[in-house]
């Protein structure tokens, strides 16, 4: 199987390529821009698909619709190369339309759950609550719900290959960061347990 190294002349053809075929202006700076951003990844080696694979792991930090708009140029880039055996597949997704009406709480039950938390003087315990009934996630996926997430009003949640944005009402970030500066958390999940560890979110008010 021949070797294919992606060049700075493979990517001046791809953007020839790209306006040939009509594409739009920002398209075409995006595209070739990830091209480049690949081709320097690679540090001049030959494209393999672990090598590929290898640099969709280093979009990470990247939201998972940026990581996705960045693999479709990377893979276009591919394609025009002749290296389609390279191609990797975008991040999923999880999208969904609604809940299942019997797997809610009422607002009586919510209620009574806060004020049971509270009544312990268990402040974590009560942010808990508040996230999950507030955001609808899962206990595993609270640890997702970092110190950043208040701040940004979203977070992310990757599980079992799966991807989504969860926001974060208004009242529940300006609680989450009070709760945070008041336990001294810097860093980590704002409120999920955890097993020890340095002084985090995840592990304050604990006892």
């Amino acid at each position: 199987m021949e070797e294919i190294t992606l060049t700075g002349q493979s990517i001046s053809a791809f953007r020839e390529f790209l306006v040939e075929n009509e594409k739009a202006r920002a398209t075409v700076e995006k595209y070739v821009q990830e091209a480049e951003q690949l081709r320097l990844a690679l540090c001049g080696a030959p494209v393999t698909k672990a090598g590929v694979l290898a640099y969709r792991e280093r979009l990470q930090q990247y939201r998972a619709l940026t990581v996705n708009n960045k693999l479709s140029a990377v893979n276009a880039y591919l394609r025009f190369c002749g290296a389609e055996r390279c191609e990797v597949k975008l991040l999923k997704v999880q999208r969904r339309a609604f809940r299942e009406e019997q797997r809610d709480l009422t607002e009586s039950e919510y209620r009574r759950l806060l004020s049971i938390a509270k009544g312990r003087k268990n402040q974590r315990l009560y942010h808990v609550m508040l996230t999950i009934c507030a955001t609808g996630i899962r206990v595993s996926e609270l640890r997702f719900i970092t110190t950043e997430a208040p701040r940004a009003g979203r977070t992310e949640i990757r599980l079992k290959g799966k991807c989504r944005t969860v926001l974060l009402p208004q009242e529940l970030a300006e609680r989450l960061r009070r709760y945070a500066r008041a336990q001294d958390i810097q860093e980590g999940p704002c409120s999920a347990p955890a097993p020890g560890g340095p002084r985090t979110a995840a592990t304050s008010g604990m006892k």
